[in-house]
């Protein structure tokens, strides 16, 4: 059963997608399906999340490929949040788990997800008003 933080956290979701999910590197909602007081979001299919990946990792044997994986989730997830800060989104939750793994015919890419989490801000907010100090978490995915 869904509770009020779920409700929430599932509206904020969709209306944060509605907003963001022409961009390439961010998860395209392709629908939302009520069913009583259950939601179901629907999404293409991604094969891996970056956790996974990263668990991979220690067997292979190819710094080049180590570093071609890096730079490839590295670059595509600052554009996603690039796109979400030019919409007045922050995400909140920027971890491996949020980021998908998607198999292209050209090449990986990343994309974010999980915007269940994210805030809609008022153009005036500035970047430093999300320091740190305002969570008692660290900020382990600082970039």
């Amino acid at each position: 059963p869904s509770s009020p933080t779920t409700s929430a956290s599932v509206f904020r979701e969709i209306v944060s997608l509605n907003l963001l999910s022409s961009h390439p590197n961010i998860a395209t909602l392709l629908a939302a399906n009520a069913a009583g007081s259950e939601v179901a979001l629907v999404f293409p299919f991604y094969p891996f999340t970056l956790t996974q990946v990263l668990s991979k990792l220690p067997s292979v044997d190819s710094p080049d490929t180590i570093m071609g994986i890096s730079k490839i989730v590295v670059s595509d997830v600052l554009r996603a949040l690039a796109h979400c800060h030019s919409q007045n989104v922050v995400h909140r939750d920027v971890k491996p788990d949020n980021i998908l793994i998607d198999m292209k015919p050209t090449g990986a890419a990343a994309i974010l997800c999980d915007f269940g989490l994210a805030r809609a801000l008022s153009p005036p907010t500035s970047p430093t008003q999300f320091r740190p100090d305002h969570t008692d978490r660290p900020n382990l995915y600082l970039i």
